[in-house]
């Protein structure tokens, strides 16, 4: 018996939901930060690794297992921050994440296994640009997966059937836990900005030897991981604080439906800069010559877009959990 047309609109109706992407809570919010904070550990682990083996010796090979597994591992946490996109764009971030860290794996294992100059010039020469290639786009991929599900904590909050009083109470719970979480996280990314910029002078040969040398490089790479961490939990405050009711302005426009598609794409911004940069400061930590070797024309321009990405970012946080939100009072 074929369906009526009720019955296929009600199917219909059901299995919609199923492509729709999964609810961000608190609790799904810790996961992704977490896989985001193994991510970083691991993959700049990974590149470290990879940038000490040719002065490893005979000591390389238990180097570069511990690369392959570093990259396994992060590979493992980048699959766990795409758990919540659509289905589509799930599948899409899986396959890329896939095919990336099996290219990094073969690469790591490949690392230093071709003596010959023959085929090092024409293999593992492709091998390399096709990877640095790689680690260029693939932050990106993973800033603009963090953007998106982030930014969409707050899309849940009018889902529930609650009565009045217990919607006022989650509401104030919400609002402080924002305004809590959005503080700290905007004085982390000042903090952050300001640690950029002194090592950055620091690090500049203005007489005979820089002030900082690996020591700088430790302090940026840290810096530049605690702001793309930071940024995560600025956009959620941001995100949480539009999602509550608030009092439309007497006179002009209302700015405050516009702020969170700023605050995405500041942290989109401030996530792929900090990550190239925590790359490129690791890198250079263990080896000057290889962190500056291809990467050093993008080094001023990631500089400037994760300060101003930080800094603005920083700003729309404060100014979103400052700003007093309250029910409008019904006219009478």
């Amino acid at each position: 018996m074929s369906p009526t047309p009720n019955d296929a609109t009600g199917a219909a109706h059901d299995e919609a939901p199923q492509t729709a992407p999964a609810p961000v809570d608190d609790k799904t919010l810790s996961i992704t930060v977490g896989a985001f904070v193994v991510f970083i550990a691991t993959w700049i682990g990974s590149k470290m690794a990879g940038t000490a083996l040719p002065s490893a010796g005979f000591g390389g090979t238990d180097l570069r297992l511990a690369q392959i597994v570093l990259v396994l591992i992060a590979g493992v946490a980048a699959v766990l921050l795409g758990r919540s996109l659509k289905s589509i764009p799930r599948s899409v971030f899986l396959v890329i994440t896939v095919f990336y860290f099996a290219f990094a794996a073969l690469a790591a294992v490949f690392t230093g296994q071709f003596t010959s100059v023959e085929v090092e010039s024409r293999l593992f020469a492709i091998v390399r640009l096709v990877h640095f290639i790689a680690d260029l786009i693939y932050p990106l991929i993973v800033a603009q997966v963090l953007a998106v599900t982030v930014s969409r904590v707050g899309a849940a909050l009018g889902d529930t059937d609650v009565d009045a009083d217990s919607a006022g109470t989650d509401t104030g719970r919400l609002e402080q836990r924002a305004a809590r979480s959005g503080r700290a996280a905007a004085i982390v990314l000042f903090a952050v900005v300001a640690a950029i910029i002194v090592v950055w002078i620091l690090r500049q040969p203005i007489t005979a030897e820089p002030l900082l040398s690996q020591s700088g490089d430790v302090i940026g790479a840290v810096a530049a991981a605690l702001g793309s961490v930071a940024a995560v939990y600025a956009l959620r405050a941001v995100a949480v604080a539009r999602s509550l009711p608030a009092e439309q302005p007497a006179v002009g426009r209302d700015l405050s439906r516009t702020r969170p598609h700023l605050a995405h794409t500041l942290t989109f911004l401030t996530i792929a800069a900090g990550l190239y940069l925590c790359r490129q400061y690791a890198i250079t930590s263990v080896d000057f010559g290889a962190g500056l070797g291809g990467g050093y024309p993008f080094g001023p321009v990631g500089l400037l877009v994760f300060t101003i990405g930080s800094f603005g970012l920083a700003v729309i946080t404060f100014d979103a959990v400052t700003q007093r939100r309250k029910t409008p009072a019904d006219p009478k």
